[in-house]
Parts: C-alpha cells; structure tokens; sequence
C-alpha cells in the first residue's frame, strides 16, 4: 500500500463498499415485490440487473419509483411509502438475522489512511446508515457521516446527483477537487464525476456491478479491494481490468520511442527498435488510429520507425505529419528559433570542457545529455544550463532521463501535442479510447491530458516513481508483449481513417 495518496479525504459510500449489506437490501427488495406480485405481475422477478439501474444507491422512494417506471407502472405517494416501509421491516429483520458484514480490506485500509493524516466520511442513501455502523462498531472511523435520515431533513437529491457527497466534503471542511469517492453504484460514480471530485473509484467485487459498466459511466479507476487504491497497476497483469475500461469502443494509440519502443542508450544516435517490435507496429497502424510522439526530431523519429501509415509528432509535438501529406506545427514556436540558436551556442561553449556531454540541436529543441559524464559535473552542467537559460526569457528548460531540454516558452508540451492528435484523428471518449504509453517526465503531461478521458501507461523499471499513468509497464521488452496483445485483440478489421487527410 502506497504511503501517500493525491488525496486530502476519502468519502465512501456504505453498502457494497465498507460493508456487505448490498446483498440484504438485494434479498429485501426482492422479497418486497414479491409480496406485490398478486397485484401487479410486471413487478415479479426483480432482477440483479434491476437492483443495479433502478436502485442502488438512491434513497428508498426514489429507487422505487424509478423501478416501477421501468415497468410502466406509476402508483400514489401513499403505495410507494407503504412498498418502502415494507421493505425496511424486511431489511431490518434481515440485518437482525444475519449482521452487518464488515470488509476486512475496508477496515485496513481506512486504518492506514487516518494514519496518513486523511479525513476520512461515509455517506449512504439508507436510513439505517447510523444503525449499521453502530452494529458493526465502526462508527468511530469516521470524520463526518451523511445518511438518508439528514438527506430528508436537508431535502438533498439522492445519487445520480452528488448533494450526499458535497454535504459529506463540506462537512470535513474539503473541497471536491482535494477528495476522492469510493463507490460501488453505477449511480455513484456519475454523483462522483457530475461534482468533478478529484478521484472517483469504482469498487467491484465478486458479485457487484462488473468493472466495464462502472468505467462506461465515469470511474477513474476500478478496484477489487480497498487495498489497491494508489497502486498503479502493471498493464499486463491488469489486461482484464484494462479491456473493461475499453469496452466496446476503438483504440487510439500514441507512443513515446526511447525508453518505450527502444531502449535508452548511451548515445541518441545508436537508439534502434527490434524488427518484431516494427512488424507490430505496423499491424496496429493498419487497424489503429496511432502516432509516435517523441522528443527527437519528426524525420529522425519517422525514419527510426520506418512506418509511413502513422502519425509522427516530433520535438515534443511542435511539429507533426501523418499520411496523405498532413503536416502541422506550431507557427508561434519559430518566432523563437534565433534565440534557441542563440542559447544551444551559449550552452555548447560553457560546456565545451566537460567530458561525454551531448548536446543535440533539433528543429524546435535542444537537448542536453548528461548521461556519460560524472555525478559531479551533473551538478554543474544544471547550473550552467539553468544561468544561461536566465538570459532568454522565451526559452524554457523541462529535465528527463539525463537530459535537459531547451524549449520555446509556450504552451506547449505532449499533452497538448496529444490533445491536437485526438482532434485531428476525431478521437471521441465516448467513441474511442485514446491509450499513450511513455517512460520520462515529459510524457506526464500527456498522461494528465488523458487524465479521465483515456488511458495512460507509464514505463517505469522501478515502479516507484510517482506517476498520473493509469498502469505501469517495466521496460520496452513488456511494451512489446503488450502491444502483442492489442494487436492481437483489437486489430481484426482495418480502418480506412486515413482516407482524406
């Protein structure tokens, strides 16, 4: 478990996610309708899949009336309570019977949270909510509770809508974008994403609503334990959990090459990709929409591939081409390209005494690479750059793997290069998955742009460096197996996306 988490509080819904009272309520619904059966046969056989769309995590009335409207059904006021009063008398005999069953995992994971210094609120549709953590002794556990019987009195709307959950952050003084909710319901992860919390996490377990649907309707992420929230995922391992995030919707790749396709090496020049790695490639560029996005130059990184049915994106996205002669840059940029000039001649004659530096000019960068020379001049190369950069106040400087970049001072970084790629490829969230697989620090802006809308994959041998990637994977040998695997699931019809550009 992750010793520090983006978060300043965790609100958690009650049923299906501390406890595994879910399935009472599932047995009372039915039982309820049962009882209604001789009357109104549409009510008979209430299903799992109805508990799932019509009730969990409303309040009573509501989940009521939106189950018989399902059924064409519309009843007074006075049967809806009458259903719903019969259905707590169910439910309570129920709990009485059989007890609150609290997740071990829940429980351990709350512990380690207030340990961190998390506030920590519950939050439940039910009115029995304060009876439940009484019954299971966990009432303590909690900074602020926000249950059904306050949702009436404060006249809040139940979940789709999120007011439990921005009463339960207001309570323990937070904002939504410094809180993540922990939610089972489909209904929950949409209260979750229409407040715009910082985190929203699905929670399936074995029996509860399947990870694709809580991904198709906004989870950031979806765990099967409480104890998994902050890890990040190796993508192989987590294929299932990442083809419920696709669902049934298309692939949009973008790739980073060294440190993802190619192994980083010593010198820039030497870099190469295996012929496997090119052969896949280029099956999934004939089924994908796909671009590699790289800090080399646009031709070097085009030639290095040897691929001409994909995009190309170089020097970080300021310069981009793809199939049927597109072509786009970032005209602001070269405004700039006198002083790069200038700053690239300063910094080479600073650093002309140092042994094993590399500094390579490129359309729209400069690179330095520090990767052969001795910690001690790590130190001084930093400062140099950094002193001269002072003088250029159009240039900036972004730090990777051994290397410091000279930029154009724009607004500009993979991110944005990523966002412009969807536009220009129509890469729709509802309609396509767009995926970015890369290794330095640059590409984290690129997995922040993705951030909710796709999928970002972190290349990482360590596996502790903090990321905003949704999963890891090792090292350009597991980026291989796993481009294997999309190749092998999701490139059995091919596109005719580059028709026209």
């Amino acid at each position: 478990m992750l010793e520090r988490l983006p978060y300043e509080a965790m609100i958690l819904d009650l049923d299906g996610v501390l406890t595994d009272t879910r399935s009472l309520h599932f047995k009372a619904w039915q039982q309820t309708y049962q009882k209604f059966i001789d009357h109104e046969d549409s009510l008979a056989n209430f299903s799992e899949k109805d508990y799932q769309r019509y009730v969990d995590g409303k309040p009573r009335e509501e989940g009521i009336k939106s189950f018989l409207q399902s059924r064409g059904l519309s009843f007074s006021t006075e049967k809806i309570q009458e259903i719903g009063t019969e259905k707590n008398l169910i439910y309570q005999n129920l709990l009485h019977m059989e007890g609150p069953n609290v997740f071990t995992d829940a429980l351990e994971a709350i512990e380690h949270w207030r340990s961190l210094g998390i506030s920590i609120a519950v939050i439940s549709s039910s009115q029995n909510c304060k009876l439940i953590l009484r019954e299971a002794g966990i009432a303590d556990l909690f900074d602020a509770c926000v249950d059904g019987e306050e949702g009436k009195i404060l006249a809040m709307k139940g979940k789709p809508e999120p007011d439990y959950f921005l009463e339960a952050a207001k309570r323990i003084g937070k904002k939504p974008d410094e809180c993540a909710i922990v939610e089972d319901s489909i209904s929950g992860i949409m209260a979750g994403r229409k407040a715009h919390f910082k985190g929203v996490i699905g929670v399936s377990r074995k029996g509860q609503t399947p990870a694709e649907n809580l991904y198709s309707c906004g989870a950031d992420t979806v765990v099967s334990s409480l104890l998994e929230i902050g890890q990040v995922p190796n993508a192989l391992v987590a294929w299932e959990d990442f083809k419920s995030r696709i669902g049934e919707r298309d692939l949009a790749l973008f790739i980073d090459f060294d440190g993802t396709l190619a192994d980083i090496v010593s010198e820039p020049k030497n870099a190469r990709i295996k012929e496997s790695v090119r052969q896949t490639l280029e099956k999934c560029s004939k089924a994908l929409k796909m671009a590699v996005i790289s800090g080399r130059d646009r031709l070097d990184v085009k030639k290095l591939v040897g691929i001409d049915s994909l995009f190309y994106a170089g020097c970080h996205g300021f310069d981009m081409s793809g199939p049927g002669c597109f072509h786009y840059q970032v005209d602001e940029a070269q405004k700039i390209l006198p002083q790069l000039e200038e700053a690239t001649l300063a910094t080479a004659s600073a650093l002309a005494g140092v042994k094993g530096i590399i500094i390579e000019r490129k359309r729209y960068t400069t690179a330095v690479h520090y990767r052969m020379v001795t910690d001690t001049d790590e130190s001084y190369i930093k400062d140099k750059v950094y002193r001269i950069l002072d003088g250029f106040p159009r240039l900036k400087a972004k730090e990777g793997k051994k290397v410091i970049e000279l930029f154009p001072d724009l607004d500009w970084d993979k991110g944005k290069a990523t966002r412009k790629l969807c536009e220009i490829l129509d890469v729709n969230p509802t309609q396509t998955v767009a995926i970015y697989i890369g290794d330095d620090l640059t590409d984290e802006d690129a997995f922040t742009e993705l951030r909710g809308k796709g999928i970002g994959i972190k290349v990482d041998v360590t596996g502790t460096r903090p990321t905003k990637a949704d999963y890891l994977l090792k090292d350009p040998g597991e980026v291989e197996r796993f481009l294997n695997l999309l190749a092998f699931s999701y490139t059995g019809e091919e596109k005719r996306w580059r028709v026209g550009l």
